[in-house]
Parts: structure tokens; sequence; C-alpha cells
């Protein structure tokens, strides 16, 4: 393939009856691995925003980085991350 040329998609369908089900009732379809991304992509930003929104220290920043990595989330951004 050279620069995108003939780009193609295939899409095997095994269960028709449960894609009927999904395109007849849309709004009953969860896709629990979706709902954690997007749960995850919430928090990220969250955690940006406070970070660049706060005038923290380079001591201070580093702290909250380091708790951010061991899994502690700051109080005010896990309110944020629920939106």
């Amino acid at each position: 393939m050279s620069g995108g040329a003939g780009n193609q998609l295939a899409i095997r369908v095994l269960q028709v009856s449960k894609l009927k089900r999904i395109v007849d009732k849309p709004q009953t379809y969860r896709n629990r691995i979706l709902e954690l991304t997007e749960a995850r992509h919430k928090l990220s930003i969250a955690m940006l925003t406070h970070i660049y929104e706060s005038n923290f220290t380079n001591a201070q920043l580093w702290d909250v980085l380091e708790d951010y990595f061991l899994g502690k989330i700051p109080d005010e951004v896990l309110p944020a991350s629920k939106a």
C-alpha cells in the first residue's frame, strides 16, 4: 500500500441477532471497555486541567504527579472527572 491508497475495512459479524438487537434498540447497548476508556479519558482531562490551572511550586507539582502515578487522585480532580 502506498500513501494510504486503497484502504479497506473488513467487518465479520458472527452474531447477527445481537447486531440486529443493537440496531433496533441502540439505547440498550453497553460496551464496558468503551465506558472504562471514556472514564479514564475524563480523568486525564480533569487531572491535566488541575495541573495547568493550579499555581503549584515545582516541588508541589512533582508531589501531585507522583501521587497520581501511584494511584492517589486529588480530591479536586475526582468530581470533575465524573462530569
